[in-house]
């Protein structure tokens, strides 16, 4: 008798993004969506990565976080999710430099929910990791928390931080070239533009409509938090028609950034949200061998080649399968339609309008601080 499929852990889901033609010449957005992974298959991971500079890093990281997440979940089965998902973005950052992809980024904004039943109670568990100013946002009976936290260089804790790690900000920007402060890649810059992410915690029992929105910042630039969230209200039961309209509502408010927005129903409950601290960031370091892993999976530090994806602009060994444990997109149980980021193939052969490369950072850093003397002395002088 062939096994059961596994329930679903989320309920709806709905996606939509559009490369914003009048404003954009190029599509630097991506995002993932896997349900039922995990060793006992009661996880699903949503995701939305918006790149910079060019694609390569993004690609990578579309193709592979899910993956790397996944094997940390068999291999740490008493670490919950919010140690585990540091570690992924930990992980995949050390790949993308060991795959030498260095001179572009993307920000991640990653929401995993889980859902368990705890004598005869159910309970879902909602943990969101963020790098960089792509955010989510939780929905709940028409009021919204920000789950996320942006990270710009405008904010004094960050530019105290990148100031420590011996380089600057100018014009609101790391370097003067960067306008986000924490990135997964950007390797030319890595001293300064960390991929250490804010994590929080929900946990959730009971009934209602709840509904948690991921988006990037051509969404979050032209529209709050509260006005995204009675909008998904408004199309509570169609998480794709909620989609739609955001996006719809960010070219009109002139959103002048590629658009990516997710929306998923989480539950149909209307019970308050048990706020959690958040976990501490952790490490490669950190890990030790606990539990049963699964045999078919490498450990994370050992991972090459063939193991991890490459982008297809690249010339790699054939890629590996997915993981078995993790469902692709068109094999997602919710709803069966799971809507592919839309990339015109000419584009993607086009830099972007703001691409730099790690050598051009670099260059760009050094002039900015040769001239930033060459004006102390001039007023020294005066």
């Amino acid at each position: 008798m062939a096994e059961a499929a596994p329930t679903p852990v989320i309920k709806q889901f709905g996606f939509a993004d559009e490369l914003n033609p009048r404003f954009r010449r190029t599509m630097e957005d991506a995002h993932c969506f896997h349900d039922n992974i995990g060793p006992e298959k009661n996880i699903a991971i949503c995701a939305i990565y918006d790149g910079h500079g060019g694609r390569e890093t993004v690609d990578f990281v579309s193709m592979n976080f899910h993956k790397i997440f996944s094997r940390l979940l068999f291999k740490h089965p008493d670490k919950n999710l919010s140690e585990i998902l540091p570690l992924a973005f930990a992980a995949t950052d050390d790949q993308l430099k060991q795959s030498n992809i260095l001179e572009d980024g993307t920000t991640a904004a990653v929401v995993a929910v889980k859902r368990t039943i705890v004598e005869g109670e159910e309970s879902v568990e909602i943990v969101s990791a963020n790098c960089g100013d792509a955010r989510a946002v939780l929905v709940h009976d028409w009021e919204t928390e920000r789950i996320s936290q942006d990270h710009k260089p405008t904010q004094e804790s960050e530019i105290e931080r990148i100031k420590n790690a011996d380089c600057f900000v100018i014009r609101g920007r790391v370097a003067g070239v960067l306008a986000v402060s924490r990135a997964l890649g950007d390797h030319g810059l890595k001293q300064a533009v960390i991929s250490d992410p804010y994590v929080s915690r929900r946990v959730m029992n009971k009934q209602g409509v709840t509904h948690v929105i991921v988006a990037c910042d051509g969404v979050w630039d032209v529209i709050e938090d509260q006005e995204a969230g009675e909008i998904v209200m408004e199309h509570r039961d169609d998480c794709q028609a909620a989609a739609s309209k955001l996006l719809a509502i960010a070219k009109d408010k002139q959103s002048m950034d590629n658009i990516s927005v997710m929306v998923v129903r989480v539950s149909d409950s209307i019970e308050p949200f048990e706020q959690r601290p958040s976990a501490q960031n952790e490490t490669e370091d950190d890990f030790q061998e606990t539990g049963e892993v699964d045999p078919s999976i490498d450990d994370i530090p050992d991972i090459q080649g063939s193991q991890i994806d490459q982008p297809a602009s690249e010339s790699t060994t054939e890629q590996t399968e997915m993981l078995k444990d993790v469902s692709s997109p068109q094999q997602s149980t919710v709803n069966n339609q799971i809507p592919q980021t839309s990339t015109d193939p000419d584009m993607e052969q086009q830099q972007s309008a703001d691409s730099v490369s790690a050598n051009q950072l670099q260059a760009t850093t050094a002039d900015t601080q040769e001239a930033m003397v060459k004006d102390e002395d001039t007023n020294a002088q005066a």
